[in-house]
């Protein structure tokens, strides 16, 4: 990051799934944080604009700005520094880190992160593991234990595997 943020209260966001893409959109609107660097893991799009327009939307919950503001302004978003993965979602300074799969590899204290949420992963391991209850016609109950015991199993590691 450029030197105007790296040393303050940022937060890190490993994963943009939904999970993480709702901890952006919670984070932008409330402020905790200076800043966000969010790491996807890889490469993803064709540029970082592709990455933010991926923020923006939502297939469940539509539109960023709609959501947390309905339809009293909209959200100024600006690329900074493309290929250093550097934007703005209304005011925000945001990281995009498109190379490291296993979160331990990013250097996040040089970054400005003093805190990182992992949010790769437990979500689908949760449905996964409920609707395979389900397919053994287990009952509710039951397809909730599988599907808790799953999800646990996954944020019991580091990163996305």
């Amino acid at each position: 990051m450029n030197g105007e943020i790296v040393k303050k209260n940022r937060l890190g966001i490993n994963g943009l799934g939904r999970i993480g893409k709702l901890t952006v959109w919670y984070h932008i609107k409330h402020r905790h944080f200076d800043g966000l660097v969010v790491n996807t893991g890889r490469e993803a799009g064709r540029s970082l604009q592709d990455i933010v327009e991926h923020i923006l939307h939502d297939s469940t919950y539509g539109l960023m700005s709609r959501f947390l503001f309905g339809l009293s302004r909209e959200l100024e978003v600006t690329i900074d520094d493309a290929e250093a993965g550097l934007c703005r979602i209304d005011g925000m300074p945001v990281k995009i880190i498109r190379r490291d799969r296993n979160p331990r590899d990013i250097k996040w204290n040089e970054e400005g992160v003093r805190l990182v949420v992992d949010t790769t992963g437990a979500g689908d391991s949760y449905a996964a593991g409920f609707f395979y209850g389900l397919t053994q016609n287990f009952g509710l109950e039951t397809c909730g234990k599988i599907a808790a015991f799953i999800s646990g199993e996954v944020v019991e590691v580091l990163g996305a595997n």
